[in-house]
């Protein structure tokens, strides 16, 4: 019995892990559709906010900002993301948010560098691939949450299927990936977001993504314990 609760608590996390990485993706991939803002401000984020104070008080900015849900209020926040994420109206001295590894961790600080080509590398390793007609490299911060909700799900799903030994791996993976190309860059990304967002949305999103990846190495610790109770 202990083994089977184990392996039930070891599959919700890991499966939640998931929900939240691929909550980040979406938002970071392009601007908001109404369809989004309406489904944010629907959604129950409390559960999520109750991991963090941090995460609490992003999820506050974000519910807020979404509470109204027309089209002036999408604009704004698209607005906000081509300001934030795509240098749109930037000016020499002003810095974006660029959302790709590459240019916080190269020494030029340019796109499709070392980190692209590890991120793209571990990828393929794993049998997963961003649509290339889409033209983005592959260290985008939503590809790289997008990989971890992958890896996180098929973990859940071996361990479903009693291969006790996949779930172990792809929870290693996970870990590698995650310290390798996300926490290296994060903090530092997040801080530029927080510079230069406009609206509460993009700065509450940027508290919840950096206080959610610092949290998820004690998620993985878990994880690793209830894989050994779950064995």
């Amino acid at each position: 019995m202990a083994n089977e609760t184990a392996c039930a608590s070891a599959v919700e996390l890991m499966r939640a892990r998931a929900g939240i990485y691929r909550m980040f993706a979406s938002l970071y991939f392009k601007e908001l559709t109404i369809d989004q803002m309406r489904s944010l401000a629907d959604s129950d984020l409390s559960c999520f906010g109750g991991l963090d104070p941090a995460i609490a008080e992003g999820v506050r900015d974000v519910t807020s900002a979404v509470r109204h849900t027309h089209e002036v209020a999408r604009e704004d926040l698209a607005t906000d993301y081509a300001h934030t994420f795509l240098s749109a109206g930037s000016t020499k001295n002003e810095k974006r948010a660029c959302p790709f590894e590459s240019v916080f961790t190269s020494d030029q600080g340019l796109f499709m560098q070392e980190a692209r080509d590890e991120v793209y590398r571990l990828m393929l390793a794993e049998h997963v691939e961003p649509d290339a007609r889409l033209h983005v490299p592959e260290d985008h911060i939503s590809f790289e949450c997008e990989f971890m909700a992958v890896l996180g799900e098929r973990a859940a799903e071996a361990l479903m299927a009693g291969d006790g030994r996949e779930a172990v791996r792809l929870l290693g993976a996970q870990r590698r990936f995650h310290a390798e190309h996300l926490e290296n860059w994060m903090d530092a990304f997040c801080d530029a977001v927080l510079a230069c967002c406009r609206t509460r949305f993009y700065g509450g999103v940027a508290k919840m993504t950096r206080s959610f990846v610092r949290l998820d190495v004690e998620l993985m610790d878990e994880c690793d314990d209830l894989l050994c109770r779950a064995a």
